[in-house]
């Protein structure tokens, strides 16, 4: 089938190819050569354009392959090894567990703690307590997802209690648990490393930031000025807000990048050696605001109410740290879902109670996200 300049390469319908077809097969045979569906030629005209279609469809996406926009799978992992990245595997999280029991038992590595709904935690090294009755240990999830980011105060149960434990917790939430990699946040991340690779620059340090594994969002203030700035940050700064990710790898993404004596500001701080000198990194996690949606419409068959959240998701994603959200944008997300017919209204919260359709701006270091129970479908009758 041919390229378009309109469609790029272009496939028609398979009842078209077929057409096509008996076109062929008539001219060379005949106008009056039955070409039915029933008839011996017309079965086989249509296993031909069965098979036709099929080989267009796939040539078709060798075609889009060759473009990041388009790219999906391993054709996107290659455009990626263009720019010198990989996808982000999943991985486990990691949480500084706190047990208290008796003096001196021996904790070995491997010891499995769980959360009430059975998330799975294992030391990562043998232990023992201290005289003081109690003695900190890393340990990382069973699974590598997301999911496992568990919050603080959570990991509470042992696996296989024993008395000389007497409890366990967790004082801070884990982090480091990463989903693989989607397509979209790779193609994001291959636009960003296309558009400015990990470097000193302000976009470069945000670029090598945007590298680090989980991470889902990253804003920068930077004060060039000999005086203190409006949001309080100190002359010749720079604030990071950065969203996701293992901090300590996020601080040895600034660390490897920054240019020599430049100073960075927030409150959690990191030492890293770079060529034997301590680097001292600043930076701060980026505050979520959660947003409620709802969406009234009208809708026909094929009208699937999991499609249309996750449309809602996927329009929070065209959004950076600091935007402002625009709800008029996500009209033609649902708009392009099957069996949507019309759209009354969006609204939109980030209080629960106050909704509006009235756009919403985020500060410098927040970032929009929602959920599947935070979005109300109504469906007219």
């Amino acid at each position: 089938m041919p390229l378009t300049s309109d469609d790029g390469y272009f496939v028609p319908d398979e009842a078209d190819v077929r057409a096509s077809i008996v076109k062929v097969a008539q001219g060379n045979m005949g106008t009056d050569i039955d070409t039915s569906a029933g008839s011996p030629l017309g079965q086989m005209i249509t296993a031909w354009a069965s098979m036709l279609y099929d080989v267009e469809l796939h040539a078709q996406d060798v075609y889009d392959s060759a473009f990041t926009d388009l790219a999906t799978g391993i054709s996107l992992d290659r455009k990626g090894s263009n720019v010198g990245i990989q996808r982000n595997l999943a991985q486990p999280a990691q949480v500084n567990m706190h047990i208290i029991g008796q003096s001196g038992y021996l904790v070995d590595e491997g010891t499995e703690f769980l959360t009430d709904n059975g998330d799975s935690f294992k030391t990562s090294e043998d232990v023992q307590i201290g005289d003081d009755g109690t003695v900190d240990v890393i340990a990382y999830s069973d699974d590598a997802a997301s999911y496992t980011n568990v919050d603080a105060n959570t990991i509470v149960n042992q696996s296989n209690p024993v008395d000389e434990i007497t409890s366990i917790n967790n004082p801070e939430a884990a982090y480091g648990g990463v989903d693989l990699e989607t397509d979209f946040d790779f193609r994001q991340r291959i636009k960003a490393n296309n558009k400015s690779r990990p470097g000193p620059t302000d976009e470069g340090l945000q670029t090598a930031i945007l590298n680090v594994p989980g991470v889902t969002g990253v804003s920068l203030q930077d004060n060039r000025t000999n005086q203190v700035d409006q949001y309080g940050n100190p002359a010749f700064s720079m604030h990071f807000f950065v969203s996701g990710g293992n901090p300590q790898e996020v601080g040895q993404a600034i660390a490897d990048n920054l240019a020599g004596g430049a100073m960075t500001v927030g409150s959690q701080e990191y030492h890293y050696d770079i060529l034997g000198s301590d680097v001292e990194i600043h930076f701060d996690s980026a505050e979520t605001v959660p947003i409620k949606f709802k969406i009234t419409l009208t809708a026909s068959g094929g009208y699937n109410e999991d499609a249309i959240k996750q449309a809602v998701g996927d329009f929070l994603d065209d959004f950076d740290m600091g935007k402002t959200i625009i709800l008029n944008r996500l009209y033609q997300y649902i708009y392009d879902l099957i069996g949507v017919e019309e759209i009354t209204d969006i609204e939109a919260s980030t209080d629960g109670v106050n909704y509006s359709t009235s756009n919403i701006q985020l500060k410098q270091n927040q970032l929009g996200s929602t959920s599947d129970d935070a979005i109300e479908v109504i469906v007219n009758e």
